[in-house]
């Protein structure tokens, strides 16, 4: 069992700048004590390797940084038990803090894994772990809904090709000429500049990426006479 986990903010958002803690967790589930497990870990481009600072461990370890920003902790004579005798012993981890390369811009995706070597066996790969660099991102997706009843949704959101929109409630003594004229689609990028405008039929659409990209951007639905009914931010990732 191998797994890498990171600090973040909700849906793996973390500002540019910002320092990353890593956590490099590992078990023996073989069927015998592992005498030695090492760690290698090839940074992100986006991360600064000269601003390592290694922390607390389980055990002992020893470590280096080498060729194309490759990180490697070393764990000798740490005689590992298997998880079948000891359950509680066969875990070990290491800590470590790293900082961002300076000013990367918004929708830098930051990305970590790591290969476990067990004595001399074939290495393991753990889980991949993610960072998206953003601003002022908050944990809600909709930031207004401008009547009561009317409620928006969006999802899957961060969003790779598409990402669907539902809007319910909408009561018609409200918007009357609405059924018939469906709902505007407006996006912009995070300095207020309109990058689409699109007219959807229906309660529910489906928003298509095509050549948008990576960031955060900011979103409006309105009636197509131009009555505001919400307004929130999406991320493609």
């Amino acid at each position: 069992m191998l797994s890498i986990s990171e600090s973040s903010a909700n849906q793996h958002f973390i500002e540019a700048n910002t320092d990353i803690d890593y956590q490099i967790g590992f078990q023996n589930t073989g069927n015998d004590t592992a005498f030695a497990v090492v760690l290698r870990d090839t940074l992100d481009a986006a991360l600064d390797p000269t601003t390592i600072r290694t922390g607390a461990s389980s055990h002992i370890y020893t470590w280096t940084l080498s060729g194309k920003n490759v990180l490697t902790f070393q764990f000798d004579n740490i005689n590992l038990l298997d998880s079948f005798r000891n359950e509680a012993k066969s875990h070990g981890f290491v800590k470590f803090r790293i900082a961002q390369k300076k000013d990367l811009p918004i929708g830098t995706r930051i990305e970590n894994k790591a290969a476990i070597y067990f004595d001399f066996n074939a290495p393991i790969v753990t889980n991949k772990t993610f960072h998206t660099i953003g601003k002022d991102f908050l944990s809600a997706t909709i930031e207004q809904e401008f009547f009561d009843k009317v409620k928006i949704s969006v999802a899957p959101n961060p969003f790779g090709n598409s990402t669907i929109f539902s809007v319910q409630n909408i009561v018609p003594s409200q918007f009357p000429r609405r059924e018939e004229e469906g709902v505007v689609f407006t996006l912009f990028d995070m300095n207020g500049r309109l990058l689409r405008s699109e007219k959807f039929d229906g309660n529910q659409f489906e928003f298509f990426r095509k050549d948008l990209p990576t960031g955060i951007f900011i979103f409006k639905i309105s009636t197509a006479d131009g009555q505001p009914l919400g307004i929130g931010k999406i991320v493609a990732r």
